[in-house]
């Protein structure tokens, strides 16, 4: 009896622990009812930064809020779909077939790009995804920025895509190396900067997936799990690990939102806010 009794109090206890460590979890927000679309959020060198698409101006999140990082002017078309920067000089790729090139509050060039759509910058050269497709085609392609001539395209798909067809491809940079979540082939492949795959993980065809956050040992990458957003860790030697946030997905954009060593940053794109969740 007695030792019944103590194996009650010890699951009671741990019990009681696993409730208070779910009550501590740090879950924040940021109102942006009143910002613009944001169209992404991105860690770069270990800050968080946010792409008003509307206002075409990046800001960067400090003790819970937005403050102003880059704002740049832009006459006539500019509904910016994704940035990246290299030291000080952001890169920014837009619908209308342009990447513009700032490191202050005016355009300072513009590359002309076919279809761009997510844009990494590695060793001055410039590599971007298909924003739709091309004679049935996905590509990432790899442009020289002084000449604006494309020194590589690799096909993302393997046979051409029928029909109006919307696909979101991830593209990611660490060191001296590319990720891309590929949806049409359901997996991640690191490329180098060559444009050579290297790499690839497997995922099920049934689940939609997000960013990522690559690190030496594993990449971590934002996905819809049982209606909720949940963060899937792979391992470099094979192993997964599944965390729960307990947010819903049903308002969240996760080709928009961040994943970091620490934290999400989610957008919910209906209520007009940002939901930042320790992954501690």
């Amino acid at each position: 009896m007695i030792s019944i009794i103590i194996k009650l109090f010890f699951e009671a206890v741990f019990l009681l622990m696993l409730i208070s460590c779910n009550n501590t979890t740090s879950v924040k927000s940021i109102d942006t009812s009143s910002f613009g679309n944001i169209n992404m959020i991105k860690e770069i060198n270990g800050q968080v930064y946010v792409l008003n698409a509307t206002t075409s101006s990046v800001h960067i999140i400090k003790d819970g809020r937005l403050e102003l990082f880059r704002d740049i002017t832009i006459s006539g078309r500019d509904f910016i779909q994704d940035f990246d920067m290299e030291d000080d000089t952001l890169y920014y790729s837009n619908t209308y077939d342009e990447i513009f090139i700032s490191s202050g509050s005016e355009i300072e060039d513009t590359m002309n790009v076919k279809n761009p759509d997510r844009i990494a910058v590695l060793e001055n050269e410039v590599f971007v995804t298909s924003r739709k497709v091309e004679d049935g085609f996905y590509y990432i392609k790899k442009i020289d920025p002084d000449t604006n001539m494309i020194l590589k395209t690799v096909r993302l798909n393997d046979e051409p895509l029928q029909g109006l067809v919307q696909e979101n491809y991830g593209l990611f940079r660490f060191k001296d190396s590319l990720t891309v979540y590929n949806p049409v082939r359901s997996r991640i492949e690191k490329y180098d900067s060559g444009l050579e795959l290297r790499f690839k993980v497997d995922f099920k065809k049934s689940s939609e997936y997000g960013n990522m956050y690559i690190s030496e040992n594993s990449i971590r990458i934002l996905c819809v799990n049982e209606s909720k957003i949940s963060v899937l860790e792979v391992h470099n030697d094979g192993r997964r690990q599944m965390f729960d946030t307990g947010i819903k997905s049903e308002n969240i954009d996760i080709g928009s939102s961040c994943v970091t060593y620490s934290a999400v940053y989610l957008y919910d794109y209906i209520d007009g806010k940002i939901i930042i969740r320790d992954l501690k």
